[in-house]
């Protein structure tokens, strides 16, 4: 995302420390001195898809008609390539949309990915089981981490 303070353009990542003030260009966007705020029609303001705030689900972003940015080049490159793979990214950085879209590529799920890079450079045709574990239930903010 990108600020515009000043006649300068500014890439905002987290929370933003600068005093109020609205962006020109994105009039649903509201900065405050802690975080990002969104008006109620903020999610339709961009090229008329939503935005899929809060959303994980590679399926019900594309489902949903959600604006998705397409990373499935970088997702076949970690399914085809290499025998391991661990994902270690600090929160919020996309782990659980890519084990979703990684998911939805190995059970098949051609009309997910219409007009996706990955479409006609995946043998559809083989299906896989998928085990998908969660370790988000676990709360070992609550109970600790010895407990958890």
């Amino acid at each position: 995302m990108v600020a515009i303070r000043n006649g300068t353009a500014f890439g905002i990542r987290g929370k933003v420390r600068h005093p109020g003030f609205a962006l020109p260009l994105f009039p649903n966007f509201h900065f405050s001195n802690s975080s990002v705020s969104l008006c109620s029609s903020a999610n339709n303001f961009y090229m008329g898809k939503k935005l899929p705030l809060g959303l994980q689900d590679f399926r019900g972003i594309i489902e949903g008609g959600y604006k998705y940015i397409d990373k499935t080049e970088y997702i076949h490159r970690i399914a085809t390539g290499g025998k391991y793979n661990f994902l270690s990214r600090p929160r919020r950085f996309g782990k659980s949309i890519t084990i979703s879209t990684l998911q939805e590529l190995y059970s098949g799920s051609k009309e997910l990915f219409k007009g996706l890079w990955i479409e006609d450079k995946w043998d559809w045709s083989r299906k896989h089981p998928v085990i998908r574990l969660s370790f988000t239930g676990i709360g070992f903010a609550e109970s600790g981490l010895p407990k958890a």
